[in-house]
């Protein structure tokens, strides 16, 4: 009987309607120029790879590179033998060092031919994107100053754009190397890390459970959590958090912070990424601010601060490090890198949290 009645019910409604087709994409609204030889594209997600292969390939022929600088390979081929990639998982900015070898890739495939074109982009086409452009027109000396030089695109292409706080520090960072006074190469001996603070992660009961983790050149070179000494539970009472240990590195380094829950997930609660060529103290500080996941998180205190306590602050024997990045290096030999499909991809030992993914799409 229900059988039959649906049936009736079908005949009086009249067939099903097909569904509605997906309206085209605007692949031109997602893509801003600089110049018309300096472009942010979006990344080539499986939606839109397609459309804007078909939108790059009219508008620029075979004149175009791409350069990849968000933390995935592309799942479609379509590009891939145009681009030139810069993968850093967990990682808000590429190395010091790679910025400077994409500026210079940058340059030389423009100087190739005049008709070449270097389209740029990052997982939003925003923070990235922005700073490495800036970046670029530093060292092309088409400008003098890397803040001017993000005023200038973000009025140009209309972006709206907010830096993490590691990713201002960069800004500074490759500021400085090309206008200088330039730093010196340096290697620092870290023998405690103090966290003055306590953040409310836990709404009952701890606060916090912290554990510190290091990377340097995406390896984890140190980590305080381990089966023999677990995370120790602190109240908002206490006055710190201290961790000791003894390790000696330089170059970049990424500090991250998790907090080991009651259920037994961790989470990232905040993340800083430095250089030690710009560390001369014996202590090394970072203020709530300049933290990223902490900045804009109310559950940590506004006098928050990470300190690093070091036993040593040795300028390197290589300390004209930074002067020969500076140089052009053997142009055919980085033509030839740029004209082949050249990858970079350094993963850290686990995925960055979809929190730090969600603070560099903002």
């Amino acid at each position: 009987m229900s059988r039959f009645l649906s049936s009736i019910l079908k005949k009086i409604k009249g067939p099903e309607e097909p569904p509605k087709p997906q309206e085209p994409v605007n692949i031109q609204a997602l893509i801003f120029s600089y110049t018309n030889r300096l472009v942010l594209i979006p990344f080539p997600s499986p939606e839109i790879i397609e459309p804007l292969h078909k939108y790059i390939s009219t508008e620029y022929n075979r004149y175009y590179k791409i350069w990849n600088l968000s933390e995935y390979n592309y799942e479609n081929d379509l590009l891939s033998g145009k681009c030139v990639e810069f993968l850093y998982q967990g990682y808000p900015v590429p190395h010091l060092s790679t910025f400077f070898s994409i500026f210079e890739s940058i340059r030389v495939w423009l100087g190739i031919d005049p008709r070449n074109v270097a389209l740029i982009h990052c997982q939003s086409t925003k923070a990235r994107s922005v700073l490495t452009l800036a970046g670029y027109l530093l060292w092309s000396k088409e400008e003098s100053d890397i803040l001017e030089a993000v005023r200038k695109i973000l009025k140009l292409t209309r972006l709206e754009v907010e830096f993490l706080p590691s990713q201002k520090r960069y800004l500074g960072y490759i500021q400085q190397v090309i206008t200088g006074p330039v730093p010196q190469a340096r290697s620092v001996r870290i023998r405690k890390v103090l966290l003055e603070g306590i953040p409310l992660i836990e709404k009952t009961g701890t606060a916090v459970r912290p554990y510190l983790q290091i990377f340097k050149n995406s390896e984890l070179v140190f980590n305080s959590h381990s089966q023999e000494y677990p995370p120790v539970s602190y109240e908002l009472g206490d006055d710190c958090i201290v961790f000791e240990l003894d390790l000696q590195v330089e170059e970049d380094l990424v500090v991250r912070c998790r907090h080991l829950g009651r259920d037994g997930q961790a989470s990232t609660i905040f993340r800083v990424m430095f250089h030690t060529a710009f560390t001369e103290n014996e202590i090394i500080t970072f203020s709530k601010s300049e933290l990223d996941g902490a900045y804009n998180d109310e559950r940590f205190p506004d006098t928050f601060k990470l300190d690093f306590f070091l036993e040593s602050n040795t300028v390197l024997n290589d300390s004209k490090f930074f002067e020969s990045i500076l140089r052009y290096p053997d142009q055919d030999r980085v033509q030839e890198e740029v004209k082949s499909r050249s990858i970079e991809k350094h993963e850290s030992d686990e995925e960055l949290d979809n929190y730090f993914k969600q603070l560099e799409k903002q």
